[in-house]
C-alpha cells in the first residue's frame, strides 16, 4: 500500500511538472505572437498600411504569411473588394494563421491538438485563414459575417432559410451543432460520420453535406459556391440529356435559397440573370464565329444591355462589358470577312492556328498580325469597331475591376486602336498594360477598385462614345 502511495505521489509530482513544463513553452510561444502583433501595430508595412487604408481594417499575421506572401495578399484584397462592393461589411482585423504551430495563438494550437483541419473560421467580427486557404475559403467566412449583419436588423432572414431545410414533415434537415461538433473532434469524427446522412444531400436543397451542419454553414456555403464554383449552373439550370449522361433536373430548392441571397444581399443583385448571360455568351460568339447567324448575339447584347441598366454598378460589369465588346468586335470581323476573301482567308488561318495544340506562341502572333494588317488596310469594313472600343472603356471604369477582365480590356483596346489606325492611343494602351503588370508586381492593393485608370486618363486615353453606343445598341445603326 504505502509503495503504490509513493508511485502515485511520483506521478502526480511528474505530471504536475510536465504540465508546468508544457505550460511555459506554449506561454513563451504566445510571447512571440502577442510581440508580433504589437510590433505590427506600432510600425505596420506599408502592405498592412494600404490595406487597412482601402478596406478599413487591419490584416495580421507574421512576416512570412503577409508581406512575404504578396500574391496571397493581391487574392485576397480582390475577394474584400468584390464582397465589400456587392455589400459593405465590417471587421475588427482579419489574420492569416502562421503554418507553424510555435507561431500560432493557445486557441490555434489546441485546435491542432484536438481538432481536425479547417480553413479558416468567423468570430466576433474577425476572421482568420490558414496560409493555404484560397479564395473560397475567405468568401465563405466573409458570408458568415455579412449572416449576422443581416439578422441584426432583419432576423426573420433565418427564419425564412430554415423553412428551405425541411422535410415534407416539416423536420428540420439540419444535423444538429452537436453532430457538427463531434465530427470535427479527433477520435469521434469516424463516430459520425455518417450521422444523419440522407440518401442524396443534393436532392435536400444543400450543395454540400457540409452545408447541412447548421443554417450558417448552408448559407456560407451556398453562397461561396454561388459565387466561385461552375458546378452552381447544374443547381440552377440543370442537364441536358447525352449520350454519357441522363438529364438532371434544376434544383427547385437550391435556386429559392439562391433568390432569397440576392433579396437579403449576400449575393450580388441580379445574380440569376447574370448567370443566364454567362451561359448565353459561348452561344452568341460561336454562331458569329461559325457564320451561323446573329440572331443569338443579338439577344445577349439586348438582355446584357438591359442588366446594366438595371444594376448600374454591378461587380459583373466589367466582364460583361468585355463580353459585349468582344462579340460587336467579332461581329464586325465577321461581316468585313464576307466582303473581303482576302481577310475571310487570314481570319480563317488564325482560328486554325489558335485552336491547334501544337501551335508555338509566335505562330499565334503572326497570325493575328496578319489578320490585323489586313483590317488596318480596309477600315471601310470596321465602321462599328469603335462601338466596342466603347464597351471595352466602360469595363475599365466599372467599380469592380475582376483581374483578368481587366487585363482583356486593356489588350482589346489596344488592338481596336491598332487597327482603327489610331497609333499614338494604341501605344499609350500597350504603355497602360505595362504599368497594370507593375503594379500587379508590386501588390498594389488598389488595382481592383483604381486598375491603372489614373494613368490613362492623365494621358488622355480614356474616352466614351455614348450617342453612338445608343443608336447602335437601339437598332438605328
Amino acid at each position: 500500500m504505502g509503495f503504490g502511495k509513493k508511485i502515485f505521489g511520483f506521478c502526480k509530482k511528474t505530471g504536475k511538472e510536465i504540465a508546468l513544463i508544457l505550460a511555459l513553452a506554449h506561454g513563451a510561444t504566445q510571447i512571440n505572437y502577442t510581440a508580433n502583433d504589437f510590433v505590427n501595430y506600432d510600425n505596420p508595412s506599408q502592405m498592412r498600411r494600404d490595406f487597412q487604408k482601402q478596406f478599413d481594417f487591419p490584416i495580421k499575421g507574421f512576416e512570412e504569411d503577409i508581406e512575404e506572401q504578396p500574391k496571397d495578399i493581391m487574392g485576397i484584397a480582390e475577394v474584400v473588394q468584390r464582397e465589400k462592393q456587392t455589400k459593405n461589411f465590417q471587421l475588427r482585423n482579419m489574420r492569416i494563421e502562421s503554418n507553424n504551430y510555435l507561431k500560432r495563438s493557445l486557441a490555434e494550437q489546441f485546435g491542432d491538438i484536438f481538432t481536425i483541419g479547417y480553413s479558416g473560421w468567423y468570430f466576433g467580427e474577425k476572421i482568420g485563414i490558414t496560409k493555404k486557404a484560397g479564395q473560397k475559403t475567405l468568401t465563405h467566412e466573409i458570408k458568415h459575417a455579412k449572416t449576422f449583419d443581416i439578422i441584426r436588423d432583419h432576423p426573420e432572414f433565418l427564419d425564412k432559410w430554415k423553412a428551405l431545410a425541411k422535410d415534407e414533415n416539416g423536420n428540420s434537415l439540419y444535423r444538429g451543432d452537436v453532430v457538427t461538433a463531434c465530427k470535427r473532434v479527433r477520435g469521434l469524427e469516424k463516430l459520425f460520420r455518417d450521422l444523419p446522412r440522407p440518401v442524396n444531400y443534393e436532392k435536400s436543397g444543400f450543395v454540400s453535406n457540409y452545408a447541412r451542419s447548421n443554417v450558417y454553414e448552408d448559407i456560407a456555403e451556398t453562397c461561396e459556391m454561388a459565387e466561385l464554383d461552375p458546378c452552381i449552373e447544374t443547381y440552377l439550370f440543370g442537364v441536358s440529356p447525352n449520350p454519357h449522361n441522363n438529364a438532371i433536373p434544376k434544383n427547385e430548392k437550391v435556386v429559392a435559397k439562391i433568390k432569397l441571397a440576392e433579396e437579403y444581399g449576400l449575393i450580388p443583385p441580379g445574380f440569376m440573370e447574370y448567370s443566364e448571360l454567362k451561359r448565353l455568351f459561348p452561344k452568341a460568339l460561336g454562331a458569329v464565329e461559325n457564320g451561323s447567324g446573329t440572331k443569338t448575339a443579338e439577344e445577349f447584347l439586348e438582355k446584357s444591355r438591359a442588366f446594366l441598366d438595371k444594376h448600374p454598378n454591378s461587380v459583373y460589369e466589367c466582364e460583361l462589358r468585355v463580353n459585349r465588346g468582344y462579340l460587336l468586335e467579332s461581329k464586325t470581323v465577321a461581316q468585313a470577312c464576307s466582303k473581303n476573301k482576302q481577310l475571310e482567308w487570314a481570319h480563317k488561318y488564325r482560328e486554325s492556328v489558335r485552336g491547334s495544340p501544337s501551335t508555338t506562341l509566335e505562330e499565334c502572333n503572326n497570325a493575328r498580325n496578319k489578320e490585323k494588317e489586313i483590317l488596318k488596310q480596309n477600315r471601310n469594313l470596321t465602321d462599328h469597331l469603335d462601338i466596342a472600343v466603347f464597351e471595352y472603356e466602360k469595363a475599365l471604369k466599372a467599380g469592380f475591376k475582376q483581374g483578368m477582365d481587366y487585363s482583356n480590356a486593356l489588350c482589346a483596346l489596344q488592338r481596336c486602336y491598332e487597327i482603327l489606325g489610331d497609333e499614338k492611343k494604341a501605344k499609350t494602351i500597350q504603355d497602360a498594360t505595362y504599368e497594370y503588370s507593375r503594379r500587379v508586381n508590386n501588390s498594389d492593393l488598389r488595382l481592383f477598385a483604381t486598375g491603372v485608370n489614373d494613368y490613362l486618363e492623365s494621358n488622355g486615353s480614356l474616352d466614351t462614345h455614348e450617342s453612338r453606343q445608343i443608336d447602335f445598341i437601339g437598332g438605328n445603326k
